[in-house]
């Protein structure tokens, strides 16, 4: 997730508005959620997790319940360079988390010695898990200084550990977000802006250019498979690999995939909320969206981290790709949780990341 800073082109700031027009300024403070008040909504009993204090900005749950979790997003993009914040003493890391046994912490995962982890600034996450060997590939986005990666591990269950393969660096890579794996070597990744300069990302962010993109790597070459999307968060594929589903501001776009990884646009759906990453369920194909119902709010508690910022959550049932129907399950006006970025659903449970506070665990009673 990332957002105009508010201290450039303010859209509360009355010289920003008169430069870019009056008709833009209500278009703009319409568009942030000047308007939205968020009442809250439980799906049942619910309780945050206060081992992971540090955000935790993606997810990826697997057919067994294990969930890896991102965490310690540690770069504002939008904040003039991708400087890691360092005041805020934020260590970036990947977690397990099992929806069997939810009265236990999530644990750290260890990297192998030969993995330099101070070099590891976290973002989104993506994992596969062999059908046949069982054997589990992560590949995790990385605003490394020498530039955008998608660093590829090999998890090792007896010991917990994350055994690096390597570091995958491209010209296509420019502004990474997510990252989906759709086979042992292959993923897509999404690019929230397309403009690498603090200038370019700021106006395509107020002025809403579609610059974002969608690139697939199969393993070797990458290759452009998505363009002209305004602020392109949330990557991830169905359940079948059919589809792709692409989060863009607002929408949720449905792209049918080739053979050869490429994309054809299938369909759209307006979810009236700022959608950052998309979480599946594995047994159903549902998607569960968690995202900002006001944006005015989230932009101002990426700065101070103690501001709330309202929370959403949307289950969205699919049929052959397209959204059949949309159910609000939980809501919070940013007194329990802030900033949400992800949610994943398991066998009547919950799971509610988010880019820089706790994590939220919910039983979904409503269901039953």
């Amino acid at each position: 997730v990332v957002f105009l800073h508010a201290g450039i082109f303010s859209w509360a700031d009355p010289a920003s508005c008169t430069f870019f027009g009056a008709e833009n300024r209500g278009t703009k403070r319409y568009h942030v959620g000047f308007h939205v008040t968020v009442y809250n909504q439980i799906p049942g009993p619910c309780r945050t997790i206060p081992k992971l204090v540090q955000g935790s900005e993606d997810l990826q749950t697997l057919p067994d319940g294990r969930v890896f979790i991102s965490t310690g997003y540690r770069s504002n993009v939008m904040t003039g360079s991708k400087v890691p914040l360092p005041k805020r003493n934020i260590k970036s890391a990947i977690y397990l988390f099992d929806f069997k046994t939810p009265t236990k912490d999530p644990v750290e995962l260890k990297f192998n010695k030969e993995f330099d982890a101070k070099s590891f600034s976290s973002h989104g996450i993506g994992v596969w898990e062999d059908p046949a060997s069982g054997e589990i590939t992560v590949f995790a986005i990385s605003h490394h200084k020498l530039g955008e990666t998608v660093e590829k591990f090999t998890y090792d269950p007896s010991s917990k550990t994350l055994n690096h393969v390597v570091s995958i660096r491209d010209p296509l890579f420019v502004n990474l977000n997510d990252v989906t794996a759709s086979g042992p070597n292959s993923f897509y990744v999404s690019n929230i802006w397309g403009g690498e300069s603090f200038l370019s990302r700021t106006l395509e962010a107020y002025l809403t250019l579609p610059f974002g993109s969608v690139v697939y790597y199969d393993g070797e070459t990458a290759k452009m498979a998505a363009d002209g999307l305004y602020s392109c968060n949330g990557v991830t594929l169905s359940p079948d690999k059919k589809f792709l589903y692409v989060a863009a501001s607002k929408e949720l776009k449905t792209y049918t995939r080739n053979e050869d990884g490429s994309l054809v646009f299938k369909s759209s759906i307006d979810t009236h909320m700022g959608i950052d990453n998309i979480g599946v369920d594995t047994e159903t194909g549902d998607i569960w969206l968690g995202g900002q119902p006001r944006l005015i709010d989230i932009i101002q508690h990426l700065d101070k981290p103690e501001h709330p910022a309202p929370v959403l959550v949307l289950k969205l049932e699919v049929k052959d790709g397209v959204v059949s129907s949309m159910l609000s399950v939980y809501a919070n006006n940013g007194s329990v949780i802030s900033g949400a970025s992800i949610a994943n659903y398991y066998k009547g449970a919950l799971l509610v990341g988010t880019i820089q506070q706790n994590l939220l665990y919910c039983e979904c009673r409503i269901f039953q």
